[in-house]
Formats: structure tokens, sequence, C-alpha cells
């Protein structure tokens, strides 16, 4: 009995110490404060899902939006002016061989795409408006629609009506600067003008023999009218380059060197526009001036011919030669007084001679005769 009240007392204090313990824990743990809780760790998001920040426009951006929906959007539709007969002919000549007033179209063409040239930047800037989600407004705008004598050369060297108005819209370039933007706007200067003749007429071209005949036929109607197609009176440019500093005579030995400039050709059709010595058949042909062989051909008009082009990007045509040049090539260099060919009759001529052809940076033809004569032996 003794043994079993000791076991209960026992059991008793052993239940007052645990109760006390569990007491005294429960009195000093801070209560409950879920803003105490640990951070909870952030659940990654795939990349792929996250919304995309949007890039800021930059200047460039707009600018080469404004060439893209230009190239896009504008289509020019000039068909209808087309003369079924223009792309009928194999040569430049088709140029000569209607009156006067059956070549008016060029310059209505013209015209024509001028006007479609200002319509479409009017919607490009709406189409770039409403796709960057800003206004673009073109303060200062500079159009320069290309000269029908450039038109002409363009429609001439392509072949076709289609080829020919893809062409045109093609030597078109179009460069903008930004003058002022906002997140809301942005204003521009854009001009849109003719690339250079011959980047032009290069692109047109479907071979070197339509791109020289075009570059021949550009030269001659800027040379010969005037920008109503009216006939000018040729005046010779002011001496500059190589012409200023003076050329050497081309031939071995003294001939004849005739006036020939401007005189008519063809029953009239045309003018000279080169100048012709007279000379035995296989005289050596020497270059005028140091430059680059930019051309070595052969054409049912100038027969055989070499092009040397000087530093001042001045062209010298020696055409006609007995045979065509094999001991050059094509970016050769050189130097005034260095043979270049020999004087023959083939092409379109009817006695051994050399003809000799300047055509300035521009595309006006210079005329050669007081030069030649200047250095005359």
């Amino acid at each position: 009995m003794m043994d079993s009240m000791k076991r209960i007392i026992i059991l008793f204090c052993a239940t007052l110490f645990g109760a006390a313990l569990l007491s005294g824990c429960a009195g000093n743990a801070p209560a409950f404060n879920p803003s105490q809780s640990p951070a909870a760790t952030p659940v990654q998001t795939p990349a792929e899902t996250l919304a995309p920040t949007p890039t800021p426009l930059t200047e460039a951006m707009v600018l080469q939006d404004l060439q893209d929906t230009w190239g896009d959007l504008f289509q020019p539709a000039l068909l209808s002016y087309f003369p079924e007969a223009f792309f009928q002919a194999e040569n430049s000549w088709q140029f000569f061989d209607v009156e006067p007033e059956e070549r008016a179209w060029l310059l209505a063409c013209t015209e024509a795409f001028s006007q479609q040239l200002t319509e479409s930047l009017e919607s490009v800037s709406q189409e770039v408006s409403n796709r960057l989600g800003l206004a673009v407004q073109m303060e200062e705008s500079q159009i320069s629609a290309p000269s029908w004598q450039l038109c002409a050369a363009i429609f001439q060297a392509s072949g076709s009506p289609e080829a020919g108005q893809a062409a045109l819209k093609n030597s078109m370039a179009v460069s903008a600067e930004v003058l002022s933007s906002s997140p809301a706007s942005v204003q521009l200067s854009i001009s849109v003008e003719p690339l250079p003749y011959k980047e032009a007429l290069a692109m047109a071209a479907a071979d070197e023999a339509a791109l020289r005949s075009a570059q021949f036929l550009y030269s001659y109607l800027l040379t010969v009218y005037d920008a109503e197609m009216n006939e000018l009176e040729y005046v010779q440019p002011a001496p500059e380059g190589s012409l200023a500093e003076g050329i050497v005579w081309p031939l071995e030995s003294h001939t004849r060197l005739r006036k020939t400039w401007f005189a008519d050709r063809d029953d009239g059709a045309r003018k000279h526009t080169g100048t012709d010595i007279w000379a035995e058949a296989d005289t050596p042909i020497y270059s005028c001036t140091d430059g680059i062989v930019t051309s070595i051909s052969t054409s049912s008009g100038q027969g055989n011919a070499v092009i040397i082009t000087d530093p001042y990007g001045y062209e010298f045509h020696y055409y006609h030669m007995i045979r065509q040049t094999d001991f050059l090539q094509e970016g050769d260099p050189v130097s005034a007084g260095e043979l270049i060919g020999h004087v023959g009759n083939t092409g379109n001529s009817d006695r051994d001679h050399l003809h000799l052809s300047i055509i300035s940076p521009e595309g006006l033809f210079i005329n050669p005769y007081p030069y030649l004569a200047a250095v005359e032996p």
C-alpha cells in the first residue's frame, strides 16, 4: 500500500511540473504576426511568358520605316502614256524616227510622275503615322522629279512599258532628316530626287549594250534640248579638269581635222556630237589624257570603240576603230599619249577616220574641236 501511495505522489508531481513547464513556454512565445512571417520565395515565370518591354522608337527606326513604306506603297501608274511603238525599235534612234509632236508624251509622262510622287509622300506619311502610333509631319519636303531626258533614257534602257515604269520608280532616292520629335509626333524634312544618271540607267539596263545606248541618248537629249523639248543653241561650257590643263593630239601623225560638231547626220534627224579626224586605216590612236579604260565595245553605230574616263570624270570616246582593242582591258590605267587602238571604218561610218566625243561628268557633250585645234601638229 505504501508503494502505491508513493507512485501516486510521484505521478502527481510530474504532472504539475509538466503543466508548469508548458505554461512557461507558452508565456514567452510571441503572438503570431503574419507581417513578420518569413518572405515567400518568388515563383520564377518563364521568360517567354513575360510581357515584352516596349522598345522606344528611335529616329533611325522612323526614317527606315518611312523608306520601307515608300518602297512598298508607291506604285507609279504611267502605262497609259507610253506609245506602243516606243518599245519596238532596237536602238536609241527610235526617238528620232518620229515627228517632234509625237514625242510630247514624254513631257506629259514626266509631269504625271512628278504629281504621283507628291501624292505618294502624303499617303506614306499617313501610313507611317498609323503604324507607329505617332503623328508624322512633313514640315519641309523637296521633290525633284527626273527630267524628261532621263525618263526617255530609262525607258529606252528598260525595253518594255512595265519594266520602264518599275525602273523609273527605282531611279528615285528617298532620304529624310528628323527636325524635332516628341513621344507623340515627329517632324521630318524629306527629300526625293533621282539617282545620278549613270546609276539610274545602270539599274534600268538589261545589258551593257543597252546601257551604252541609254547613256548616249541621255547625253544627246541633255545637250540638244531644253526642259520643254525645244532645241537649244549650243553654248560651250567653260573648260575644267583635263580640258583646262590641255590634252594631247590623239593620232600618230598630222592628218585632217574636220569641223563637224553639230553637223547634220542621218538625213538631218540628229546632230553630230563629236569631231572627226580623217586618217589612213590602221593609223595608231593615242589617249588624249590620263585616265582609266571604262569601256571596250563594238556596236552598229560606234563600231569598235574605246572609252577613257579621265581623273576629273570626263569621258573621251574613240569610235570606228579598224579592230577591237585586245591589248587593253576595262579598268586598265592609261597615260596621255598611250596607244589605245587604230583608225578604221567600222559602225556608222563611210570612210576611215577617228570620231572623238567628250562627255562631261554631268552628261553633257563637249565640242572637242577647239581643244584638238589647240594641239594640232
